[in-house]
């Protein structure tokens, strides 16, 4: 009897999951990846953020987009990487950014993350999407995202 509530159970999770991924619209957050203490975006990083740039703005078309850099707490050398690739990739986003959504742009202080953590999080700028699909309520069956 309990294996058999077990099997039920895991059934009915399965079919909830299932249908809750249905809707997603995946690949909204990128992390552009830089080399250890470079400022400069290298030009196969730029290539794979401005096609998917691209492909999101012309394919769902995008709301808003979101750029955040890390560093650390009270650092002012990781401060200033931070800033500057964060400029970087403005430059490149404020070319492409064709429909004018508008794109956020910050500074994440690494203050309680784990220091185990801190080299990915200072390696990379994390940047997302709202599409505008998700705006207008005509993605996922309207109401049902």
């Amino acid at each position: 009897m309990k294996l058999y509530a077990i099997k039920i159970s895991l059934c009915l999770l399965m079919s909830v999951s299932f249908s809750a991924s249905a809707c997603s619209i995946g690949g909204l957050q990128y992390d552009v990846k830089y080399s250890d203490g470079s400022t400069s975006l290298s030009a196969q990083e730029a290539r794979k953020l401005a096609e998917r740039f691209i492909d999101l703005r012309d394919g769902i078309g995008i709301s808003y987009a979101y750029a955040f850099t890390s560093s650390i707490s009270g650092d002012r050398r990781t401060h200033a990487i931070s800033v500057a690739r964060r400029e970087s990739i403005q430059r490149l986003l404020d070319t492409l950014n064709k429909n004018g959504s508008e794109i956020k742009y910050g500074d994440s202080e690494l203050k309680n993350t784990s220091k185990d953590m801190w080299p990915y999080w200072l390696s990379v700028v994390n940047l997302g999407v709202q599409p505008l699909r998700a705006e207008t309520r005509s993605c996922c069956g309207g109401n049902y995202r």
